[in-house]
């Protein structure tokens, strides 16, 4: 047992209630750092603990003795050479035919209690930097359900703390993006990690923009996802208009041949365009002015915007040429168009021709808006023969 108790740091103590002679075991001694011959008094025992803590052990010693209630305490002490160090004491009351005594075990609890200070000063900063980060963390468990959120990231969503608590992430995203947000919990829940942006709607309806870096911890009881991001909204803006100063026309804003660079480099499938060449536009310049010719270019990419849907859309080839882009078409969506703007002909500010195509598979973008100009040239050398 004296084994058990060293390896343990665990020392024994009686003090008798007829005599106040107290009686400590070898590791006691130890703890205490004394000689294992000393006989130290109740006096001298208690003073190794300071004035606070020594009224706390005297207090529960006077219970003990007169109420038999058990003592529990983790109080600090030092050694005989002044070195701090933590105990917890136990004790309890056991009548005798002597008159009693109380019986009890110290135990040196400093490393345990060295490692709880340590933790509960990491758990604190970890709470001043949750706080006061300037960086957006939340986390959520593996369904999407918001269990914290700093108040950096309340005040990106103009939302207190409390109203996105208990809430499940994906009813701040944008109901068009909710599938993706699916797939992101598909994705962080198989590799344990997830990288991107997303779209977030904000309290007063505004889109705010998160670059996202979450991981899932794995070893927490249940698992659940510590996400940390960065509002990237006035970039994501700026991108946007430095994007679409690149590739829109500055005078009608339809896009630009740059647009078409760009669809070049995708992999469209079943996409088909309708261009479009001004009658006579050069004696409208020459005849009225440039500010007029200006005027009848705006107005014509309005009259052909009109009746686009979705991501249907005008392209300024050059000059007075233009292009309806028509993703995933099919020729009944062209011909459509085309009678649309045949009907509403005389609403345009201008005499047009045109012509159509549906992309061919591995054809290039150019062969095929070259394929529905040659029916533009074709169309119009009927007309005027």
């Amino acid at each position: 047992m004296e084994r058990t108790n060293s390896l343990a740091k665990v020392g024994g103590w009686e003090l008798s209630l007829a005599t106040n002679a107290l009686k400590w075991t070898k590791e006691t001694h130890l703890i205490h750092g004394v000689a294992e011959d000393a006989k130290p008094s109740f006096d001298a025992a208690v003073a190794f603990y300071s004035t606070p803590a020594r009224q706390r052990l005297e207090s529960a010693l006077t219970e003990c003795t007169r109420l038999g209630t058990p003592m529990d305490l983790i109080l600090p002490s030092s050694k005989a050479t002044g070195e701090r160090i933590w105990v917890h004491v136990v004790g309890q009351r056991e009548d005798t035919e002597g008159g009693g005594r109380l019986i009890g075990a110290i135990q040196d609890v400093t490393e345990q209690r060295t490692a709880l200070e340590a933790l509960g000063r990491s758990e604190a900063r970890y709470r001043r930097l949750f706080q006061h980060s300037l960086g957006l963390i939340c986390t959520h468990s593996l369904d999407g359900t918001i269990t914290s959120v700093n108040p950096a990231a309340s005040h990106s969503l103009g939302m207190p703390e409390g109203a996105l608590i208990g809430r499940r992430l994906v009813e701040v995203i944008p109901k068009e993006k909710r599938a993706s947000f699916e797939d992101y919990l598909k994705r962080i829940a198989e590799n344990a990690s997830d990288s991107g942006t997303m779209e977030l709607v904000a309290h007063d309806g505004s889109r705010r923009v998160w670059a996202y870096h979450n991981v899932l911890d794995t070893e927490a009881d249940p698992p659940y996802v510590l996400g940390h991001a960065q509002d990237i909204t006035t970039q994501h803006i700026q991108e946007k208009q430095l994007h679409d100063l690149a590739t829109r026309d500055p005078l009608t804003r339809a896009f630009n041949r740059r647009y078409l660079s760009e669809l070049a480099t995708r992999q469209l499938d079943g996409w088909g365009c309708l261009v479009f060449d001004l009658d006579h536009f050069k004696e409208v310049n020459d005849t009225q002015g440039h500010a007029r010719g200006d005027k009848v270019l705006v107005d014509f990419v309005a009259f052909l915007s009109a009746p686009l849907e979705g991501e249907e859309a005008v392209v300024r080839l050059g000059g007075d040429e233009f292009l309806v882009f028509v993703p995933g078409a099919t020729m009944r969506r062209l011909q459509v168009l085309e009678q649309v703007y045949q009907e509403r002909a005389g609403e345009a500010p201008i005499c047009f021709s045109g012509g159509c195509a549906i992309g061919r598979p591995l054809e290039s973008v150019a062969d095929t808006i070259n394929r529905a100009d040659m029916k533009l040239y074709d169309r119009r050398k009927r007309e005027r023969s």
